[in-house]
């Protein structure tokens, strides 16, 4: 009987980054829906709408960067 190498392939990294984007989604759809039903003007509500889609794609984007760090640092130890 031979001996056989197998790579053993992790998938759970895709789950969590879909898990992820679904978080932020669900996020901006709560924070849209609950600003619109706001006591505010429409102008007023749209400025904070912005600054806060802003603040939140900022976070999404150093929580994906982060992750990637994560990933190929964990990938570089799982190939040593």
């Amino acid at each position: 009987m031979q001996d056989e190498d197998y790579e053993v392939v992790d998938d759970r990294a895709g789950s969590a980054g879909s898990f992820v984007a679904g978080v932020l989604i669900g996020a901006l759809a709560g924070v849209a829906v609950g600003m619109l039903y706001a006591p505010a003007s429409g102008q007023s509500t749209r400025r904070r709408l912005r600054r806060k889609f802003d603040r939140l794609r900022d976070e999404a984007g150093d929580r994906v960067d982060e992750f990637g760090r994560r990933a190929r640092r964990k990938l570089a130890e799982m190939r040593e």
